[in-house]
């Protein structure tokens, strides 16, 4: 388990800025004890270019260590590389943007080869497929998240972080040896040849991969999404219909419509919220509209509240009638996701609300279970030495790694807002990471 902290400074050069190591920690992980035991922890401090690099280090604890501790970076580096010895693999938390770049831009600066010979792993990668909805990834976060005791003052150390992440990914097997056999077969299945997977099954004694097929894999999704409660149109009957709409009095206005200021106020959830003339109007129009059964045609400027406005008159057109309906259809994604995210806010004050709506994607940005049966299959068969029939991407390791990821998320989705994210494919419903 390998952390760096690094010194950084702007540089037209490096968008993302200049960096120098000037800390490297890293723990040892394994099954083998004994291994572990030869030499538990590794720590060093490297020496900076100058003194404008060394007034970048954070913190005076950092600092007076550096003073104390500093040596040249290819004596700190060969010693590090000693010590792995014969390690298969090395870990570290968003390895794969950070730690591993820097520390293979510090061997080229010092002189010597890049860390090679062994798998690398992001520990990152781990936390997502392992706790799918974590609402920060950030490293202190997950070990809360996953029971993992910090203090948040020690962390940016590099040993300590590397301790930390330790610690993270025994949580995130344990996790996973918790799950059924049908899941713990299909993960490291169709997940087999990924370092991640690799390292969270040589942690365990259980043994991994299996046989899948689409029978398989098929009903182990349907269990899974059987989980998230929602009505399913049986063949050959209707549909099997929709709860009335209750409008609470807070949202209403005297004539009994709903109104988009106070919409907005629900959403703020205690933030100030400015009142608009152009957005009351825009709602008072376009409810007139609908009364009088007409269409129309409404141009507004970014700033006014058009789609609260379109909200409000959508909530009184449904709250008259059970079996009506309403389609918002956005230009943009991100437009669609915005209002997702209010009636996710506005459920708070309107019980109900979100097992009214439903977020539809295009074909390009929603999921197909058939599909998604075919990849996970495909992938577990070409990861066991055999040719693809179906998905041609499933011979990449990264393909079948994100693979994992979305069919956890999919799986362990819970609540509408999770619900609609999980059926999606669409870039900005992948965390950054994994996008990279």
């Amino acid at each position: 388990m390998l952390d760096v902290e690094a010194a950084v400074r702007a540089s037209a050069q490096h968008p993302g800025g200049e960096r120098r190591i000037y800390q490297v920690g890293a723990v040892r992980l394994s099954a083998d004890a004994g291994w572990v035991d030869e030499a538990p922890e590794f720590e060093a401090w490297l020496r900076l270019p100058d003194p404008q690099w060394e007034a970048l280090i954070r913190g005076e604890e950092a600092s007076a260590r550096y003073r104390r501790e500093a040596r040249a970076a290819e004596d700190g580096l060969g010693d590090f590389r000693e010590w792995l010895g014969d390690a298969d693999a090395l870990v570290a938390f968003n390895g794969s943007v950070a730690d591993f770049t820097w520390l293979d831009a510090e061997c080229l600066r010092a002189g010597l080869p890049a860390v090679d010979g062994v798998l690398r792993v992001d520990a990152l990668y781990v936390a997502q497929a392992v706790w799918p909805w974590l609402d920060s990834y950030r490293l202190g976060d997950v070990a809360a998240s996953g029971g993992v005791a910090t203090q948040a003052g020690q962390l940016h150390d590099a040993l300590v972080d590397a301790r930390v992440t330790a610690l993270v990914v025994r949580a995130a097997v344990e996790e996973a040896v918790g799950w059924s056999d049908p899941w713990w077969r299909l993960v490291t299945s169709a997940g087999a040849g990924s370092a991640a997977w690799e390292l969270v099954a040589s942690l365990t004694d259980r043994r991994p991969g299996g046989a899948v097929d689409d029978e398989s894999v098929a009903e182990l999704l349907a269990e899974a999404l059987r989980e998230w409660g929602e009505p399913v149109r049986s063949p050959g009957r209707g549909s099997p219909g929709l709860a009335a709409l209750t409008l609470p009095a807070q949202l209403l206005v005297p004539d009994g419509r709903v109104d988009p200021h106070r919409l907005a106020v629900a959403v703020a959830a205690g933030r100030e919220v400015e009142w608009r003339s152009v957005q009351q109007e825009m709602a008072r129009w376009l409810g007139a509209q609908v009364d009088a059964g007409r269409d129309g045609l409404c141009e507004a400027p970014t700033g006014t509240g058009k789609s609260l406005a379109v909200l409000a008159v959508a909530l009184d057109w449904l709250a008259a009638d059970p079996g009506r309906r309403v389609v918002i259809s956005t230009f943009t994604r991100q437009l669609q996701g915005q209002l997702a995210g209010d009636v996710v806010a506005l459920a708070r004050v309107m019980p109900g609300l979100e097992s009214l709506t439903d977020v539809v994607k295009g074909q390009r940005n929603r999921v197909s279970l058939r599909a998604l049966v075919a990849a996970l299959v495909d992938a577990a068969e070409v990861a066991g030495g055999h040719r693809a029939s179906r998905i041609r991407f499933v011979g990449d390791v990264v393909f079948r790694e994100v693979l994992v990821w979305f069919v956890r998320r999919l799986a362990t989705a819970r609540g509408r807002a999770q619900v609609w994210s999980a059926r999606s494919v669409d870039v900005q419903d992948l965390p950054a990471f994994l996008v990279e």
